[in-house]
């Protein structure tokens, strides 16, 4: 047996058999439920990885404690560098005066000797100038550093160097005459280095000179008459040598 809905039109109502319009209900929601149980891990092959983000911008974190020293044994030392090629630094600054007690002061040293000589003759004695023979030194004198020969009327130097070397002869004169005295070295005369005196009768002239000469060691040094006129003597003779440098 089939139902059948007969549909009345909306006239055919009564309107006042309708009853009032309900609000409408407002939605609710029934509470969550219990989590339930993870389910397991998946098996299927895990994707590639996926691109490295951009660096962060936030401020770096503060440095970490520093972690204790290692307690392994120490390796070997390194082979040595080449040397540095900067400037070198300035000098640094002079220290102080040490504050010890000053030694005791040395001895005297003996300084250094002076070299001379002197060779004389007798004076009031008189000789006769003759022609090319040395004029007599009778007596040494004073000397250090030479050696002096009054045999053969010389000087013999001991020490190379500059010497002052002077002599001096005093004439008498007994008629017109006329004399030259040369210095001569190791025999040799020197004519640059002469003297020479003259006149009458009575005449009494010193002959004189001093000169500075380089002499070396062993060198001879004596006075010769190289030319002598009429009739003439000498006295009061010396010759004297001194280092000078």
């Amino acid at each position: 047996m089939s139902e059948q809905y007969i549909i009345l039109p909306g006239p055919a109502l009564e309107p006042n058999l309708i009853g009032p319009t309900l609000p409408p209900i407002p939605p609710f929601t029934f509470p969550t439920g219990p989590t339930g149980v993870t389910g397991p891990t998946g098996i299927g092959i895990t994707g590639p990885t996926g691109v490295t983000g951009p660096t962060g911008i936030g401020i770096t974190g503060p440095t970490g404690v520093t972690g204790p020293t290692g307690i392994g044994i120490t390796g070997p030392t390194g082979v040595t560098g080449p040397t540095g090629i900067g400037i070198t630094g300035p000098t640094g600054v002079t220290g102080s005066t040490g504050i010890g007690i000053t030694g005791p002061t040395g001895a005297t040293g003996l300084g250094i000797l002076p070299v001379f000589g002197t060779i004389t003759s007798e004076i009031g004695i008189g000789f006769s100038a003759v022609v090319n023979t040395n004029v007599n030194f009778t007596i040494p004198g004073p000397v250090s550093g030479t050696t002096l020969n009054s045999v053969d009327n010389s000087i013999t130097i001991n020490t190379t160097g500059v010497y002052s070397v002077s002599f001096s002869i005093v004439f008498a004169i007994q008629a017109i005459s006329s004399s030259i005295l040369n210095l001569t070295i190791n025999d040799s005369i020197q004519f640059a280095i002469e003297t020479r005196v003259g006149g009458g009768s009575g005449v009494r002239a010193t002959s004189a000179r001093t000169d500075l000469l380089s002499l070396n060691q062993g060198d001879v040094i004596r006075v010769r008459i190289r030319e002598a006129t009429g009739d003439i003597i000498y006295s009061n003779a010396s010759l004297v040598v001194s280092k000078v440098d």
